[in-house]
């Protein structure tokens, strides 16, 4: 009776919702291209930032790419981190990445290995393959979790598995000298033939 109405009703809401973001999304890449209009960044932002304070994780990720633009007058790097880690926690792999390396880096927050790894072990988990790799790259060296060479390699593999070949690389280069793994000429071989 009533909670099927209550879901009918609801998930119309949710179609408006989501029909409503993809114009504001649209409205807000013409801005941003000049297509049909002049371009106007200042007019894009604004849109992408009403996009993602309905929670769409491309309107921030946008947003955050605005002001990652080093030739924009909106260049803020506190804001483009902000807004990546809007988009991350709304689902945006890709966002989870680039939150990571300015954590890695220091860029627009304060440095830091354990929220780097947080974040690549983040985006590694939706299949990000750089992320993976780079996770793997600090649980090889210890910097914001523990070394554990083994769990590394478990790593590596997904990651090369997912088509990074600098992952395919490393891997072979641990089963070449047994770094981590048991030592394994086949595989190896087989690994440094995915690197290609």
């Amino acid at each position: 009776g009533k909670d099927k109405v209550y879901d009918a009703i609801y998930n119309i809401y949710k179609i408006f919702k989501q029909q409503k973001i993809e114009e504001i999304l649209a409205s807000a890449m013409r801005a941003m291209k000049g297509e049909g209009e002049l371009k106007d960044i200042s007019k894009a932002l604004l849109l992408f930032q009403e996009a993602c304070s309905a929670r769409s994780a491309d309107g921030c990720f946008r947003s955050a790419d605005i002001y990652s633009d080093t030739d924009s007058k909106f260049y803020d790097k506190p804001m483009a981190s902000l807004n990546y880690d809007k988009a991350c926690h709304i689902d945006n792999p890709y966002s989870c990445y680039l939150l990571a390396l300015k954590y890695a880096t220091g860029s627009g927050v304060r440095r830091s290995s354990i929220k780097a790894a947080e974040f690549y072990e983040k985006a590694c988990t939706k299949n990000h393959a750089a992320a993976c790799r780079s996770l793997a790259l600090m649980i090889m060296k210890g910097e914001g979790l523990a070394q554990d060479k083994a769990k590394a390699a478990i790593i590596l593999t997904r990651s090369c598995n997912l088509g990074d070949p600098d992952s395919c690389n490393f891997l072979g280069r641990m089963y070449e000298k047994g770094n981590g793994v048991e030592k394994d000429n086949q595989k190896s071989t087989y690994y440094y033939s995915k690197a290609k």
